[in-house]
């Protein structure tokens, strides 16, 4: 595996203790974009780090004809205002605690991977 900057949902393998001490934001249920971003930020920011394999050993079936998406489900794109308003407070290190981080862990982050949130 190769070190990697983001976590992605839909391949994650780690141990139970991940989510005991990054548990998933309740606050930010029914958000399909961002979870992902929100939690990189928090795993990172306690520690824990991202590989990802070198050769491809997954492959995602992009088609939906089998299930419907979420915006099917929910009628909409976009995702509740509260959630989207949880994770601009994530992501702008406005929430602490188990559920969110430091202005200056945002930064700090934002300086490793290279982005701007």
């Amino acid at each position: 595996s190769a070190p990697s900057l983001f976590w992605a949902a839909g391949f994650s393998f780690s141990r139970r203790e991940v989510l005991e001490v990054v548990p998933y934001d309740a606050a930010m249920e029914g958000l399909f974009w961002g979870e992902e971003a929100a939690m990189a930020l928090r795993l990172w920011t306690r520690g824990f780090r991202f590989h990802a394999p070198c050769d491809p050993i997954v492959f995602h079936l992009w088609s939906r004809a089998y299930r419907p998406t979420i915006w099917q489900t929910t009628g909409s794109l976009l995702p509740p205002p509260a959630a989207a308003q949880r994770l601009e407070d994530v992501l702008s290190g406005k929430v602490h605690g188990m559920y969110g981080v430091s202005e200056a862990e945002v930064r700090a982050f934002e300086v490793y991977a290279n982005v701007s949130l």
